[in-house]
């Protein structure tokens, strides 16, 4: 997993966290498997930014996320015929996403003041019709979160990568329970035998390849007791 000083104990160095995050106009990554942690404490993070005055955004990596009836098609088949499959990162527009960054990132280094950025047809579970479009206005101050199962893929366009952990029993435990909660009925059984077949060994091997793109780890497991 890495060096042990790599590592935040959320439970107890949650403000030492917080000061690293402190830097005007950076873009930092979060990644973590599904029922990690991430929407949540990356929100509070965000939340605890804007309270010291660093003015900052979320860039959820599910907004890029493709279709639901598309994605239960691949998942169906998987489930049905109990075969591990480890691609769904496919299930994001990956190549969207990196145009956004790329245009981001061009944008912190042209000297402007302030510009606004478009995600069409950005998927969000909270929206009616899931899908609506979204504008951001970001000045060269912005610090951008960027937060996903798969974000750190395109880490070399951040200033700081984040692993999320936890504990795989609590993590699958928050995935059911999400599930539950928010997703559309239809979805729901399918999703919840989708985890050990499909988003388990997807983020598994994403995890390895990865690895090396990481700066740092934050330990979740105590955090959410």
């Amino acid at each position: 997993m890495g060096r042990r000083d790599k590592v935040f104990k959320v439970d107890s160095q949650y403000l030492e966290l917080v000061e690293l995050l402190c830097q005007a106009g950076k873009i930092f990554g979060f990644d973590g498997m599904n029922g990690v942690g991430k929407t949540t404490f990356v929100t509070k993070l965000s939340q605890t930014l804007t309270q010291k005055g660093i003015e900052n955004i979320i860039l959820r990596y599910d907004f890029f996320l493709k279709p639901d009836d598309q994605r239960s098609q691949i998942e169906s088949f998987y489930v049905k015929n109990k075969i591990p499959y480890e691609r769904e990162d496919t299930f994001f527009d990956e190549q969207r996403f990196n145009g956004l960054l790329i245009d981001i990132c061009r944008f912190k280094q042209s000297g402007k003041e302030k510009t606004d950025i478009q995600i069409k047809n950005a998927f969000d579970r909270s929206c009616k019709n899931l899908y609506e479009d979204k504008i951001f206005t970001i000045t060269s101050k912005t610090t951008i979160l960027i937060e996903g199962k798969y974000v750190n893929i395109f880490s070399k366009n951040y200033d700081l990568s984040f692993r999320l952990i936890n504990n795989l029993k609590r993590a699958r435990k928050q995935f059911y329970s999400r599930v539950s909660e928010h997703m559309h009925t239809k979805y729901k059984s399918l999703r919840k035998k989708c985890y050990d077949l499909i988003y388990l060994p997807s983020y598994k091997s994403y995890e390895l390849k990865t690895l090396k793109n990481i700066n740092f780890f934050i330990d979740l497991s105590e955090y959410y007791e």
